[in-house]
Formats: C-alpha cells, sequence, structure tokens
C-alpha cells in the first residue's frame, strides 16, 4: 500500500496547510470582529439614545399630566356662580368656606390666590409643609411675603380666555400652578377674575412621577453633569449623561420667562449594554465555530477518508427543512464513536441547528411585540387602523359564530367621527397645535368610550372611529352624543371654523342587525355615509345610518 500517515502522525503538507489556514482564519475573524464590533456599538447607541428620547418624553407627559390635575381642580371652582360674585365683591366669605386647610390637605395644594379682573390679589392662603395654615385678606400679609391688594404681574397682562399652566418659587420651594379665568357655570361669560391653585413639586409629586414613567427620579444640578448632552425633538428639550452604568436624563422645570427652577433627574441601567454585549458574544461564538468548520472542510480535502462522510453531511444539511425546527440529528460525531474532525464537525452541525432552533424562538417572540407595537398609533395613543382591522375581523367572527349557535346573537355598532374645518385649523394654528388637537380629541374618545369592550381607533388624518360590540343604535347615538360633547368642552379655539369658535365632532353611527347578516365593510360604509349627513346637515352633531 501507499504509504498514508497513521493515526498520530500529520505530513509535513498537512502541518503546513493547518498552520497557513488557522493564520488566515484568525486574522480574518480578528477583524471581522473587530467591524462587527464597532457596528453593533454603533447601532445600539443609536436604539440607546430613541430610547433615552421616549423616555424624555414619557417624563414630560408625566410633569403636564400633574399640570393638567391642578387645572381640571382650578376650572372645577372657577365655574362657580359663588366664585363669580366673589370676584365681583357681592360673595363675601366665599374662599373661607371652600379653602380650609383640610381641603388644602386633601386635594394636594398648598397655595390658594383669587385675583379680580386687573390681577389684584382679593384673598390668598398658604398651607405650609410643617402643617400651618396661613389665610390673608385685606390688610393682611403671609409669611412669605403674598398681600392682597398687590398685582400680579405675570397675570396682569395676560389674556383670559384660556387657563395659566407654569411653574414658580416660593420660598425654597417649587411649585407647579395653573390661574383659571372665573367666568360662569356655563363657562360662557366674561371673566372676572382668577382662581389660582399650586401644588409643591415635592417627594410626593416625584414618587408619582417616578411611578408613572418607571424611572427613579430625583432633583439635580446641571453642575453634577457638566458631560451631559443636549436632546429634543419638536419644543421639548433635556440633556442626558452616563455614569457608573446608568443613563440619567435631565428635564429642566421653567418658570414663565424660560428660565429652570429645577432639574428633574430620572435614571436607568442601560438597557442595551447587555443585549448588546451578549450579541457580540454570540458573533464571537458564531464567528469561531464557522471558522472551525470551514478550517476542517479545508483540511478535509486532503484526507482520503473525508469524502464519503461530507457527502453524507452534505445529504443531511440539504434535507432540511429550513423551518428552524431541530429535526433529526446528524449523529456522525461522539454519539457514533468518531471522534475525528469529521465528527467535530457534525456534532458542532448539530449544536449549530439547535442554536439556531432556539434563536427562531426568540425571533417569534420579538416578532409578536413587534405586531402588538405597530398596531399604535405614535400620536394618540389609540390603536391605529391595522389594529381597528385585526379587532373588528374578530369581533364579526364572533358575531357570526354566536348567531349559528342561537337565533339572537349581539348587535355591533360604529361611530365614526371627523373633527370640523382640520385643514383650516392646521392653515391658522399650525402642525403642532394640529397634533396637540388631535391628542386632546384621543382622549375624549377615550373617556367615553370606555367599557371594556369598546375600542376607540385613530381610522387616519383627523378621522376617529369605536368600535362598540353589543350596543344597539340608540346606545351607539348615546355615546356619539357624549363624544361630541367632551369635545366641544375642549373649548379648543378655532378661529377658523365657520361652523363655531371651537373646535367640533361630526359623528355618523351605524350598527348591524342581529338578525341580518354582518358585513363589516358594509357597516364602515354606512357609517361614513351617516357622517358624510352630518357634515351636510351642518356639522357638530350626530347623525344614525338609515
Amino acid at each position: 500500500m501507499h504509504g498514508i500517515p497513521s493515526a498520530g502522525k500529520r505530513s509535513s503538507l498537512d502541518r503546513s496547510l493547518s498552520l497557513r489556514l488557522t493564520l488566515v482564519m484568525v486574522v480574518s475573524g480578528a477583524v471581522q470582529l473587530a467591524l462587527l464590533g464597532l457596528s453593533i456599538d454603533r447601532r445600539f447607541d443609536a436604539l440607546e439614545l430613541e430610547s433615552t428620547m421616549d423616555d424624555l418624553g414619557r417624563l414630560d407627559a408625566a410633569l403636564e399630566a400633574e399640570h393638567a390635575s391642578i387645572r381640571e381642580l382650578a376650572r372645577d371652582y372657577s365655574g362657580w356662580d359663588d366664585a363669580r360674585d366673589y370676584a365681583l365683591g357681592v360673595r363675601p366669605g366665599f374662599p373661607e368656606e371652600n379653602f380650609y386647610a383640610d381641603w388644602m390637605t386633601v386635594s394636594g395644594v398648598s397655595r390658594v390666590l383669587v385675583l379680580d379682573a386687573r390681577a389684584v390679589v382679593l384673598w390668598s392662603s398658604r398651607l405650609y409643609g410643617d402643617g400651618v395654615h396661613s389665610v390673608a385678606g385685606p390688610g393682611d400679609e403671609l409669611p412669605d411675603g403674598l398681600r392682597p391688594g398687590s398685582r400680579s404681574a405675570l397675570l396682569a397682562g395676560a389674556p383670559m380666555d384660556r387657563p395659566l399652566s407654569f411653574a414658580s418659587r416660593s420660598g425654597g420651594d417649587i411649585l407647579l400652578d395653573c390661574a383659571y379665568p372665573i367666568t360662569d357655570s356655563r363657562f360662557t361669560g366674561p371673566p372676572v377674575g382668577w382662581i389660582r391653585f399650586s401644588r409643591p413639586l415635592d417627594g410626593d409629586m416625584l414618587e408619582r412621577i417616578a411611578e408613572r414613567v418607571g424611572l427613579d427620579l430625583r432633583f439635580s444640578d446641571y453642575s453634577e453633569a457638566r458631560e451631559a448632552r443636549e436632546i429634543g425633538r419638536g419644543n421639548l428639550t433635556g440633556s442626558w449623561y452616563d455614569a457608573g452604568g446608568e443613563r440619567r436624563i435631565l428635564l429642566p422645570v421653567l418658570d414663565p420667562d424660560g428660565d429652570a427652577l429645577a432639574t428633574l433627574e430620572a435614571s436607568r441601567t442601560r438597557r442595551l449594554d447587555l443585549p448588546a454585549l451578549r450579541l457580540l458574544m454570540d458573533m464571537l461564538a458564531m464567528l469561531v465555530l464557522s471558522t472551525a468548520a470551514m478550517a476542517l472542510i479545508v483540511l478535509s480535502l486532503v484526507r482520503r477518508r473525508v469524502v464519503r462522510p461530507l457527502e453524507r453531511v452534505s445529504l443531511h444539511l440539504e434535507g432540511r427543512t429550513g423551518d428552524g425546527e431541530l429535526g433529526e440529528r446528524l449523529a456522525m460525531g461522539a454519539a457514533a464513536g468518531r471522534r475525528d474532525e469529521i465528527g467535530s464537525v457534525a456534532d458542532r452541525i448539530d449544536g449549530l441547528f439547535e442554536v439556531l432552533a432556539r434563536r427562531n424562538a426568540e425571533l417569534g417572540e420579538a416578532n409578536e411585540e413587534l405586531t402588538r407595537l405597530a398596531g399604535l398609533d405614535h400620536l394618540t395613543g389609540l390603536p391605529n387602523r391595522r389594529f381597528f382591522d385585526e379587532s373588528a375581523g374578530r369581533e364579526v367572527r364572533r358575531i357570526r359564530r354566536e348567531s349559528r349557535e342561537r337565533r339572537n346573537a349581539g348587535s355591533l355598532a360604529l361611530v365614526m367621527a371627523d373633527i370640523d374645518h382640520f385643514k383650516a385649523f392646521n392653515d391658522r394654528y399650525g402642525h403642532r397645535e394640529g397634533d396637540r388637537c388631535l391628542r386632546l380629541v384621543a382622549e375624549a374618545l377615550a373617556a367615553c368610550a370606555n367599557r371594556p369592550g369598546d375600542l376607540p381607533c385613530r381610522f387616519g388624518g383627523e378621522e376617529f372611529i369605536v368600535l362598540l360590540p353589543d350596543t344597539d343604535l340608540d346606545g351607539a347615538a348615546v355615546v356619539a352624543e357624549h363624544i361630541r360633547r367632551a369635545v366641544e368642552e375642549l373649548a379648543i379655539p378655532h378661529q377658523s371654523s365657520p361652523t363655531a369658535d371651537r373646535v367640533t365632532l361630526s359623528l355618523g353611527v351605524a350598527c348591524s342587525s342581529p338578525s341580518g347578516s354582518l358585513d363589516l365593510e358594509l357597516l364602515i360604509t354606512r357609517a361614513d355615509a351617516a357622517l358624510y349627513l352630518a357634515k351636510n346637515q351642518g356639522r357638530n352633531r350626530v347623525e344614525q345610518a338609515g
């Protein structure tokens, strides 16, 4: 027989090829790993920055929610006729009867001011952190310098057609304030003064905001973050920096002049550091495995005994379905008693397919999460058209199934709504106010359609749709009227509307017949026709499909 190297011996060519191939693979792998690591680092930094911007937005929204809570409380009292009479000087005793210490404690209000139309303080009250309650009427003065008879420079020149929300400093406290014009119980009379409520931006409020945004929150100082980098989107600006493996997000609390009264610092661990490291390690492992496999395949070409095993490996790989299932193992390595290079390759192939199966399972879970996120409208937070189509389809299938099981199945109602003259609103006030208008209308829809099965959605542009399962036509019309009134009561100014001086809705209502066949497209068409009729009948109204 011709000389074939015995077990344990390697030819010079085999050794030389092994050394050279190993060197080439090591250098190539190192270069690929370096480039891959750089690419992964940049990509994950960009994703971390986007996540930071989302955190900043949620923090700003949580602060705005606190403002909205104060604004709603001030609105409740500014519409009292007793408040109007007091501002006009004909109802003494109104503040003392309503804004007493226990009320301020329960409401979380630390300061109350009642002012006349010239922004002159008529009455003031302050509740301090130690429980001390100070009240000042004409001729009195509170310890922090508030004096009835003095004029508020901030409110003196302010328009009285809308409330004002801002932050202020009183002594060592940072306050969130809302000044609401005093009109009448219907909010239609001319303003005769202001009611101003203040809540302290203290530990309790920080705890509420932190719970809402899911971040650790505290007061900070810009001096602690000299290396902070600015970040912003639209009117929202802030900054961030990293310290000790944490991402720290800074949001300034500004006074009406735009000066920072304080800085809120939210902190969390960098969300993507560990996934990036794991991905890099996975890539490194895959790179090592693939490099070893390639080297073994090339080396096998100089060995006569590897052809048939390689054919078997090739046939095995060709027989795989590629659907991510583990399938039958190759079992040519340790399980078969073969511990040479071919056996090692076979075991590694089995291992790679096991890893692939796990990765496919993880990818499936990630796709499910992406599908959920794809169903939300990013501007309003309502479900979008895609989510509506899927949900409505499920509801139709449920009703059809119930109709087969019993004679009378539930009905399905739709409410289609369109903001009147929205293009004119955008042309006059700008797209930023247009976006704000859409968000406020969306909140009103969500508040009115609040049963577990109700589904308010953004249908597109300024159009919305509400899915109302198990609701008849009259019930849907009631919901639609509640929505119309809720939007009208938002009192969003719309001077370019020929319909009203505020933003209004036109709505169309349609309902399926419990005893008839259910066609979703036809139901949408009928609701849209009713909406068209509402527009033709003068807008700001509800019409039912015939």
